[in-house]
């Protein structure tokens, strides 16, 4: 029964989140007097007054402002954040915030709010700005002591503290946990996660899928540069011969690296030459296939 109401709870939350979503993509920001409120798209009617100095688009039904005077970002002040009805989702202020979309905040330098979490610590501004994350509702998910958080990529993020690198998805739940073995590109390459291994000689790079499960092990690879484009084809280019190639979302070869030059390489066409003066190279549409 407690698990029914559970589900229940979740879908009628999530819901009310969509719908709040969807309100917000009809609010445009506009200022009046030095101040920024926000209108409806359509009809232009105010629904949020300008009582703020600073305001950014709505993105996935959260919005990052400050009421403080000469706010923009990196100047320190205070930002909040508010939901389609101008309401903060949070007492928390900050001096930094991005919202990165997803119904998530990264923010750094907390310096005002109820901030006591778990372990009845406060973690307050300091000079070094750790960052953490706020959910939509305005709980801190995640404490503010991380060197990095990047944006939101196939609803992953990718997370830095100190020496240690992971992955982690939208609810604040480790894909790979905190770990000091891999080496994560920053990055999560539509839907890949390029790393090299610590314990791996040479500078190759190997391949997970979102689920961090691994698809190449740079113990196997030659690969010193893998990109992935929107169709799971990855151009790789060797470390022992310089040139290039191609592969498939299971690591592949599509073409064997021999080519000086990846010319073409986009969701639409890749092309590989030896010259770019060449009229023709070898070409393959989006998925692999030879023209």
């Amino acid at each position: 029964m407690d698990n029914i109401k559970t589900k229940i709870y979740f879908l009628l939350f999530l819901f009310v989140y969509n719908i709040s979503v969807a309100v917000s993509q009809n609010l445009i920001l506009f200022r009046e007097n030095g101040k920024v409120g926000y209108k409806d798209k359509a009809t232009k009617k105010v629904l949020i007054q300008p009582t703020f100095t600073y305001g950014e688009e709505f993105k996935d039904g959260l919005a990052i402002v400050s009421t403080d005077e000469l706010a923009v970002p990196n100047s320190n002040k205070q930002f909040r954040v508010i939901n389609p009805k101008g309401v903060f989702i949070s007492d928390i202020s900050c001096v930094q915030a991005k919202n990165l979309g997803k119904g998530l905040i990264k923010i750094a330098g907390i310096n005002g709010g109820n901030v006591e979490i778990s372990g009845g610590v406060i973690y307050l501004g300091s000079t070094s700005f750790p960052s953490g994350l706020m959910d939509k509702t305005g709980k801190l998910i995640l404490k503010p002591e991380f060197n990095a958080i990047s944006d939101v990529a196939s609803n992953l993020l990718i997370i830095t503290k100190s020496d240690s690198v992971g992955v982690m998805d939208i609810t604040g739940k480790y894909v790979l946990p905190l770990q000091t073995k891999l080496i994560l590109d920053y990055k999560i390459n539509n839907g890949f996660i390029i790393f090299n291994d610590r314990n791996v000689k040479g500078d190759v790079k190997g391949i997970m899928d979102k689920n961090c499960k691994i698809i190449l092990d740079p113990s196997k690879s030659d690969y010193k540069e893998i990109e992935f484009n929107a169709c799971g084809m990855a151009k790789v280019l060797s470390n022992s011969t310089g040139l290039y190639g191609l592969i498939d979302s299971q690591a592949k070869v599509k073409l064997e690296p021999k080519y000086k030059i990846c010319s073409v390489f986009s969701d639409k066409d890749i092309v590989f030459k030896n010259q770019y003066s060449e009229k023709q190279g070898i070409s393959f549409d989006c998925k692999g296939n030879k023209k």
